[in-house]
This record gives structure tokens, C-alpha cells and sequence, in this order.
């Protein structure tokens, strides 16, 4: 049985899977125990003690090094224990027996099917688009009860896309959605942040006169300001993003807007490549502070 999320397509609010599967089948309409809109974006808020942070490959996607995340996350926070994880529902699903698994497999893969996101403004194949706070609202119950405090932070890479809906209405993706779990999409590390102009532009001329050579040289010539699917480079981005959402976690925010923090909000790719991967990308002083103080 597969236990990756391609096995689990939309969402339900549920208790302790724990308690719940001891009659034989879930009841998965129950809410968590979380506190209201913990699995939302947080706003400015008090310091949260912070002992643990467990981080969750992405086993599909090329080239991530889960450990060395883990291990820049420790080097960041030395007062926290850092450990590395295997995909999140196979971690969380192996403390229940065989019976029990095949019942939560086919009750969550029901719900998750249900919220899964069509209405995306544009055409790109992308696969199975999730809205980040439904899915925080389906791995929720599958965290044991001992790790559901605040001194506990779960960071799940995913290869999946993931995104929000705007005031608007409209849906965006988003690399990164901050809560309980934590999640980032490694596939929106390539889909969420605009290309450069210059190179739609030229790619459009070039693929318009069928010069598919001229479009791959293209490629290379941009290579430094773009991110592309199996990226060598791709654990370094995931780096900086586990940093964010440990930021999120301790202080309620993360946004900087000096383009080479390793905080910032990217929205293009060259704002991605400035903070993540240029040589001056780094957390800049004043939340290297900030970081200090609420690790005292």
C-alpha cells in the first residue's frame, strides 16, 4: 500500500485518529482538539517555547536532502532537538495495525478527494492542487497527541502544489502554508513565483518559430535566476523555507524585506534565487537577533 499523499486526494476535520480507530472505524466528522484557526495563517503574536521540530521528506521529489535541511535547522536553533522524518502519513500511519490503516486510508482519501482544487486561473499540469489550510485540517489528526503542543513544530515537504484562495476568490499558490503542520511544496518552488519577463517573452518568440535548441539554451542562460523541476539546488531553497516556518512558529511571522534574507517573501524567481541561493543569501541581522532572543 502506498502511504504518500498521492494516496490520500482532499480533506475532513477529525480527533485523535488514535482514539478514534479503537471501534473499528473513525469518526472523522469530530474537530481536532487544535485551538480555533491554529491551522491558519498566523498574525504577530507572543514567543512560543519551541523544543522539537520533526521535518517530513518528500521522497518524490528529486534531489531533496531532508537530513541536511534538519541538520541547517539545528545549526540555526542549537537549543532545539532536530530530527528528520520519512513522508508524513507513512510516518504517522505505522503506529496503527493493518486493520486499522485500510479505514483511515479510505476515510481520508474520501475527504481529501473532496477538497481538492480545480478552479486554478490558469492551464499548467500541475496534478493534484490542494488549498494548504484543508490539508493542514487532514494530517492534524494523524500527529499523536504528545506532539500536538506548541513546544512541537511538524514541517512537511511535499511535492504537491498548494495554495490559498484570496480575497478575491481567486486561488494562488503559495510555496509555503505556516500552522500545525507546517507545509511546503517543493513543486511550487518552480510554479508559484513569476519568471523573469525577458525570458517569457523570449520563450514564447522562440517556441512560436518551433526552435526548441534556442529554447533550451534559453534555459541555460537563465539558469541562475530560475528554479526548474529536479534542481540540484533544491535543498538549499527547502532550507530556507523550513527557516520560515520555524519563524512562524516562534514569532507569528517571517516576512523580510531585504531581498537576500532568507526570510523573504519571494513572489518572483529572481527574488527567490537573491534569497535562497545567491552567495549573499543569509538571515539577515536583525532576525538573526530576533532568532537569538526567542531561543533564550
Amino acid at each position: 500500500m502506498t502511504c504518500c499523499i498521492e494516496a490520500w486526494p482532499g480533506r475532513r476535520n477529525a480527533a485523535d485518529l488514535g482514539e478514534l480507530t479503537a471501534g473499528g472505524r473513525p469518526d472523522l466528522c469530530r474537530r481536532s482538539d487544535l485551538p480555533e484557526g491554529a491551522s491558519q495563517l498566523p498574525g504577530e503574536r507572543e514567543m512560543a517555547a519551541l523544543r522539537q521540530v520533526h521535518v517530513y521528506d518528500a521522497p518524490d521529489t528529486p534531489g531533496l536532502d531532508i537530513g541536511q535541511v534538519a541538520g541547517y535547522l539545528a545549526e540555526m536553533m542549537p537549543p532545539v532537538a532536530v530530527d528528520a522524518r520519512g513522508d508524513f502519513f507513512t510516518h504517522h500511519l505505522a503506529r496503527f495495525t493493518p486493520d486499522q490503516i485500510e479505514v483511515i486510508t479510505e476515510e481520508l482519501g474520501a475527504r481529501l478527494a473532496e477538497r481538492e482544487v480545480h478552479d486554478l486561473p490558469d492551464e499548467r499540469e500541475l496534478g493534484a492542487v490542494y488549498d494548504g489550510s484543508a490539508l493542514q485540517d487532514v494530517m492534524v489528526p494523524l500527529i499523536p497527541e504528545q506532539e500536538r503542543g506548541e513546544d512541537h513544530l511538524h514541517i512537511v515537504f511535499l511535492t504537491h502544489c498548494i495554495g490559498r484562495r484570496e480575497p478575491s476568490g481567486e486561488f494562488s499558490l503559495h510555496i509555503i502554508q505556516p500552522g500545525r503542520p507546517a507545509l511546503v511544496s517543493t513543486t511550487c518552488f518552480v510554479e508559484a513565483p513569476e519568471l523573469p519577463r525577458e525570458y517569457l517573452f523570449r520563450r514564447a518568440q522562440l517556441e512560436g518559430f518551433g526552435m526548441a535548441a534556442e529554447v533550451e539554451a534559453l534555459e541555460d542562460e537563465f539558469a541562475a535566476r530560475t528554479l526548474t523541476h529536479a534542481d540540484p539546488r533544491v535543498t538549499e531553497v527547502a532550507k530556507g523555507y523550513a527557516l520560515q516556518a520555524a519563524f512562524r512558529h516562534l514569532l507569528g511571522t517571517a516576512a523580510c524585506e531585504q531581498v537576500t534574507c532568507r526570510l523573504h517573501e519571494a513572489r518572483t524567481h529572481d527574488e527567490l534565487t537573491s534569497a535562497q541561493i545567491s552567495a549573499e543569501a543569509r538571515l539577515c541581522e536583525r532576525h538573526a537577533e530576533m532568532l537569538r532572543q526567542a531561543l533564550e
